[in-house]
């Protein structure tokens, strides 16, 4: 399963159909129900947003991250690094030697299943909290004068 964007369903299904030679593959440009793939797939591919960590967190699903280069603050880089130490995740960088290593990353976890099993272990020891009250709880020292 291949999550597009808009500009580039056309050319990664274009690239899929002449590269590959069997199917296997689905591309589409944007889904609501991102969570439905990932539940399809033993290992994601993706940015390294707040947002998705945490979606592939919750959803316990390795993951080789590729940070945007030009986020803000660098933040994504760091998301993937912070993760990447606990095991969770393989990071490569969005250069020039992106496909090559790209490809060495995947090849590393298609043939070493152990490897992949680690990494789903790795995610399972991350703990999971339900932080709303702890969030309320600062809102509202917030309105007795606190600083947050």
């Amino acid at each position: 399963y291949h999550q597009t964007g808009l500009r580039d369903a056309e050319t990664a299904e274009n690239f899929y159909k002449n590269n590959l030679k069997t199917g296997g593959y689905e591309v589409f440009p944007f889904t609501d129900n991102i969570e439905d793939y990932y539940g399809l797939s033993d290992i994601v591919i993706s940015r390294a947003g707040a947002g998705t960590l945490s979606e592939l967190v919750l959803l316990r699903k390795p993951a080789i991250l590729i940070p945007y280069p030009h986020a803000a603050g660098n933040h994504q880089e760091k998301n993937a690094l912070a993760f990447s130490k606990s095991g969770c995740f393989e990071v490569v960088k969005d250069d020039e030697n992106l496909s090559n290593e790209l490809l060495q990353k995947i090849s590393k976890i298609f043939y070493n299943r152990d490897l992949l099993k680690s990494m789903y272990n790795n995610l399972k020891k991350i703990e999971i909290k339900d932080s709303a009250d702890e969030i309320a709880g600062i809102i509202l020292n917030k309105d007795k004068g606190e600083k947050l």
